[in-house]
């Protein structure tokens, strides 16, 4: 004798349009089972007593979730949601992904459900993102701030440029205009290397360097300068503190690190008296000062 069972069975009244609403509501068929509080095995069978295909069934409610779920974000904001107000809406990620995944791309789903599209904001974000790099200065540090790419930054503003809305990458000002030749070196040699003369004109390092070439200037030779000119200074310091000018044994002896320099730029410690006219000492030292 077989057993019978009590098995909960669908309602009685269940017609094709109830059974196909509950589905877009509450599939696919184990959800639309529990929601019935029945075996997905009835849920199969009433689809074959209509003749339903459960994968084109299953295919309509995502198109029908993704509507829903559009509309919910239109409402939300008040008008019909940019790709990009989608993508950013935590809620509507998924969305996005089976809009695509169904349609290809947002207009043809707007398209397919006779939705308007939403009013151009391509040039007003571009001159956000202008603003932006302006303030900036780099696109790594604008596309943070809008958690995109720097590529996709840069592709914004090459595109903005080429439909004339502004110029980019922006003409730098000259900032070091006002820097004649003679006070460029001048200042190399009080505040160098490049990087300390960058920070006193409030310029990057490669301003400076542009400067130099602008005016044709050699860098190596204003290093050269500088280390001549701090030579001769600490030369002159020696002099005060010893009381007279020092003999060659001296500077061999007791001034190494002097004596080297003077080595590397004059060739010889009598080359360096000649040039800054410095008498030769004679005896065990020259006379005082």
């Amino acid at each position: 004798m077989s057993e019978i069972t009590n098995e909960p069975l669908l309602p009685i009244d269940l017609t094709l349009e109830k059974f196909k609403a509950a589905f877009m509501e509450h599939g696919p068929v184990p959800s639309l089972a529990r929601y019935y509080g029945v075996s997905p095995a009835q849920i199969f069978t009433t689809a074959i007593k209509y003749n339903l295909s459960l994968r084109k069934l299953n295919s309509e409610r995502v198109r029908y979730k993704a509507k829903k779920a559009y509309e919910a974000i239109a409402k939300k904001l008040g008008h019909y949601p940019t790709s990009r107000e989608i993508r950013q809406d935590k809620e509507s990620k998924k969305l996005y992904g089976a809009i695509r995944r169904l349609f290809g791309t947002l207009n043809r789903f707007r398209e397919a459900y006779g939705y308007p599209s939403p009013p151009d904001t391509s040039i007003a974000r571009a001159e956000a993102l202008y603003k932006d790099y302006l303030k900036f200065g780099t696109l790594t540090k604008v596309a943070k701030k809008y958690n995109i790419t720097s590529w996709t930054v840069g592709q914004i503003l090459r595109n903005a440029n080429a439909k004339g809305l502004f110029k980019y990458p922006p003409e730098k000002p000259d900032l070091l205009s006002y820097i004649t030749p003679k006070q460029l070196k001048a200042d190399y040699i009080f505040y160098g290397p490049i990087s300390n003369l960058a920070i006193h004109y409030g310029v990057a390092p490669g301003a400076v360097n542009r400067l130099a070439r602008k005016y044709n200037l050699s860098i190596r030779k204003m290093v050269t300068e500088r280390a001549k000119k701090r030579l001769f200074e600490d030369y002159k310091e020696i002099l005060t503190n010893l009381g007279h000018r020092p003999t060659t044994t001296e500077i061999q002896r007791l001034l190494k690190s002097l004596y080297s320099r003077i080595l590397h730029h004059y060739k010889s410690i009598d080359n360096f008296r000649k040039i800054y006219r410095y008498p030769k000492p004679t005896g065990k030292y020259s006379k005082k000062i």
